[in-house]
């Protein structure tokens, strides 16, 4: 949320901002500073800044202080122009725009001793992390072996430069160049950089790495990713998370996304840092990447703000189809045209980087994007197959069930839209004749019906209104369920990195659980971590007698338990306040835990 900010001892709101920005400062003067603009009647007119164009297309209103382009799209008035083209928080435009104005009033931000002190541990930690990227990139330079893995690898010293790749030794240098540099070992180990080892020295976090900065939209320096070029686990380690480093929601190569956007009108998400680096190699220069850890909702978000379709990019084996049914359960911002396109190859060891660097990649890689469907549409079809052609019933019937789970929390009209494409996508399979097409859109619309019953205030409701009644476990019992669950199957453990579970956190076992998985610890350190959870052992003997599937069918049920908990507390919340903003959020929940719910009825957890 934007601050608040104080003028002759008044606290100004966010519309105060934006009013005395419109007052006091002119669009046009802002714009100029630029972009060169030429009068066209009540207009000006220029080059648009966000994106490459020869004849102009970039409108100045003086009159009502806003811009827009009718090429890219881009508007907005001179707060989001500075914010957008510089690449700044709200904080740091108003503050630009006070001082290049002289406006003192946006300069007198409210503080306080806390947050005064948490600005500057943040802006320490950034100041180390460009020091010690510096170290790495130098470092680089100076040693063959990691210079010979990235030639391998195709990757230039234009890339190299593109993206500060660096290099880590044994870490002693690391630390010698830090203390030289004046920066003190509590410091260090904020940052990430270092640790106390059993000894109590103080030791680098990473040694013999490739080492890939991970810098924000402001082109900050915010944590590292090292790449192991030799034998030993883990392969990548990330930045443990700090003040400054949130790998839930920070993507790789999200500071090169506006300049890419000059020539591409989409973002590609892959899963690896080498993935990014040969799209970008290649001239796919909106690739970005989640930080090892599972696309969240606050990714979809941060993306959602640059208003182009996010393509996914995703193997085409059956790993691929449950990471797209994952993003499926998140809560999909409502503006974010999501896509999914699949890499399909014999052995399915085919990822970007390997397909892009191939002779006739970069056409393939168009191909792929050009074929991209709506992730939501693209698992609708595929369930549409396996619902006429699958050999055995009881499948069929699974994947009729979730089709119709998919659809119900959707607009009538959405819903329409989806199921004519199901219809058009069917009649192009082989071996399906019109009736039985006919007979699954039969089924799938009394399935909608059904449910729009139990929506209303018919017999149907009630049964309904009895299953919301049935009160959930405690969230205390069903979080530590849960973290014990990823402890014993570990395949689990990275999706505890999501943002709402952190209200949720049972002492720091969740944060242990993530470090462990990242620095590739052995049995011994999750058996701490379980014995810690579960002292009478009942829930660890229960999550070992279910398979890997069973667990992550569990897992699932527990999330949306969860989710269902923060939202009722939400609700609560906002009751008190009788606004047009609150009732509108509290509209918004009570939706959200509609479909939430009856995806949880859809795991077979009704109680």
């Amino acid at each position: 949320m934007p601050p608040n900010f104080f003028t002759r001892g008044t606290l100004l709101t966010l519309v105060d901002v934006n009013r005395i920005i419109e007052e006091r400062i002119n669009i046009v003067d802002v714009v100029r500073r630029y972009v060169k603009l030429q009068s066209a009647g009540r207009r000006q007119t220029g080059l648009c800044p966000f994106h490459k164009e020869k004849t102009p297309s970039f409108s100045v209103n003086e009159e009502r202080q806003f811009y827009h382009c009718f090429g890219c799209g881009a508007h907005g008035n001179a707060l989001t122009f500075v914010m957008n083209l510089e690449n700044l928080s709200f904080r740091e435009a108003v503050k630009k725009l006070g001082t290049d104005f002289g406006v003192r009033e946006l300069l007198q931000e409210q503080s306080t001793p806390e947050a005064d002190r948490s600005e500057e541990e943040r802006r320490q930690i950034l100041s180390v992390n460009r020091l010690a990227a510096l170290f790495f990139h130098r470092k680089l330079g100076e040693s063959r072996e990691p210079s010979d893995y990235l030639a391998k690898r195709d990757i230039t010293p234009e890339t190299i430069k593109r993206f500060g790749l660096g290099w880590i030794g044994n870490g002693d240098e690391l630390i010698l160049f830090l203390r030289n540099n004046g920066v003190p070992a509590k410091l260090m180990e904020k940052s990430g950089l270092a640790r106390i080892d059993q000894s109590g020295n103080l030791r680098s976090f990473f040694h013999d790495r490739i080492m890939i900065p991970v810098v924000n939209m402001r082109r900050q320096v915010i944590g590292f990713g090292g790449r192991i070029i030799g034998p030993g686990e883990p392969k990548y380690l990330n930045t443990s998370e700090t003040p400054v480093f949130l790998k839930r929601s920070s993507l790789f190569g999200a500071n090169l996304v506006r300049d890419g956007l000059k020539d591409h009108k989409y973002l590609i998400l892959t899963e690896g840092y080498f993935d990014v680096m040969a799209l970008h190699a290649h001239g796919f220069t909106t690739a970005v990447a989640a930080l090892g850890t599972a696309i969240s909702e606050e990714h979809l978000k941060l993306i959602e703000r640059f208003g182009v379709p996010l393509v996914m990019i995703l193997d085409g084996d059956a790993a691929g189809r449950k990471a797209m049914r994952r993003v499926l359960e998140l809560a999909i911002p409502e503006k974010l045209d999501l896509r999914a396109a699949f890499i399909e190859s014999p052995d399915g060891k085919e990822d970007p980087d390997s397909l892009v660097r191939r002779p006739d990649g970069k056409e393939r890689m168009e191909t792929l994007l050009k074929g991209a469907k709506n992730i939501t549409q693209y698992y609708l079809e595929e369930l549409a197959e396996q619902a006429l052609k699958d050999p055995v019933i009881p499948q069929r019937d699974m994947a009729k069930e979730e089709i119709a789970q998919l659809l119900r929390p959707l607009a009538l009209h959405r819903r329409a839209d989806h199921l004519n494409l199901i219809e058009k996508y069917c009649r192009n399979l082989p071996a399906v004749n019109d009736d039985e097409i006919k007979a699954l859109l039969k089924y799938l619309q009394k399935l909608l019906r059904k449910e729009s019953e139990k929506a209303g205030r018919g017999p149907a409701a009630a049964n309904t209104d009895r299953e919301a009644a049935r009160p959930l476990a405690g969230t205390a019992e069903l979080m530590r369920e849960l973290l014990v669950l990823a402890a014993t199957h570990r395949s689990l453990i990275p999706t505890l990195d999501d943002p709402f579970l952190l209200s949720h956190d049972d002492g720091e076992a969740r944060l242990r659980l993530l470090a462990a998985h990242d620095g590739g610890e052995d049995d011994e350190a999750f058996e701490k971590i379980i014995a810690d959870l579960d002292r009478d052992g009942k829930r660890t003997a229960a999550a070992l007698r279910i398979d890997d599937a069973a667990a992550e069918m569990r897992f699932r049920q527990l999330l949306f338990k969860l989710r269902i908990a923060d939202i009722d507390k939400a609700v609560r919340d906002l009751s008190g306040e009788a606004t047009p903003e609150s009732i509108a959020e509290i509209q918004r929940l009570m939706n959200r835990k509609k479909q939430l719910s009856s995806s949880l009825s859809g795991t077979g957890a009704a109680t």
